[in-house]
């Protein structure tokens, strides 16, 4: 499928950042965009280098992380389809901040930071737009910092899995199918912010309640309903 099909029909061009765009703004914008298609564990950036792009997520999911003091990744988020990342480093004219991998399969277009200013010159609303995307990024981080001082691990550990639910590529995950991808425990104790033996623990008690099945390294999720409940989320209309 040629570039600007992949990107017209992004999820992040009908409900995302760039959904205010007309299409003569669209078509300057994704111009000179190339669309990469990504096995699991793959690179798309590394944590310090320039950046040179923003990344639209058109399909799969990608976690960003960084590297701990003692060798260890931290994983920040775990992004799916219609999200975008490296638009703060470009916009701040600094390196990318933590690196971005692919959990599976994935297809992400990259739009060449020249590209992305010349559209933000003409446009003062898109401008404005953005202010308003990159303030919530702050609160969202605000508040993810306050979930791992103030939350009990079982309520992390519900939003995490809710959260990874949220961002497959499909609708949610279907009962036969989990939601970690090639995400390992270690790493969603990571997001959670607990050790890999806590999370154990915590897993097969959700488990024993029917909310999961543990199966194979990965983790379907059974009731959602009941995980909402112990994250203390509403559930989606």
């Amino acid at each position: 499928m040629p570039t600007t099909d992949v990107c017209r029909d992004c999820p992040s061009r009908k409900s995302g950042i760039f959904s205010r765009l007309d299409s003569v703004q669209f078509g300057a914008l994704t111009r000179n965009a190339s669309t990469h298609r990504h096995g699991p564990d793959e690179v798309v950036f590394y944590e310090g280098n320039p950046a040179f792009a923003v990344h639209c997520i058109s399909y799969g999911r990608v976690k960003l992380y960084r590297h701990g003091r003692h060798g260890s990744d931290l994983i920040l988020r775990i992004l799916g389809p219609g999200e975008v990342i490296g638009l703060r480093a470009v916009l701040g004219e600094e390196a990318y901040a933590s690196t971005a991998e692919t959990i599976e399969t994935a297809t992400i277009c990259t739009l060449p930071k020249e590209s992305l200013l010349d559209v933000l010159e003409q446009d003062s609303n898109l401008s404005k737009h953005i202010i308003r995307w990159l303030a919530r990024e702050v609160r969202l981080a605000d508040d993810r910092f306050v979930e791992r001082s103030e939350e009990t691990v079982p309520r992390r550990t519900a939003h995490a899995l809710l959260h990874l639910d949220a961002s497959l590529p499909l609708e949610g995950a279907k009962v036969s199918t989990g939601v970690l991808g090639s995400l390992k425990y270690q790493d969603l104790a990571a997001l959670v912010g607990t050790s890999p033996e806590t999370l154990s623990r915590v897993l097969h008690d959700f488990e024993r309640r029917n909310a999961v099945e543990l199966k194979r390294g990965d983790v379907c999720l059974l009731d959602r309903p009941l995980l909402y409940r112990i994250a203390r989320l509403e559930p989606p209309s």
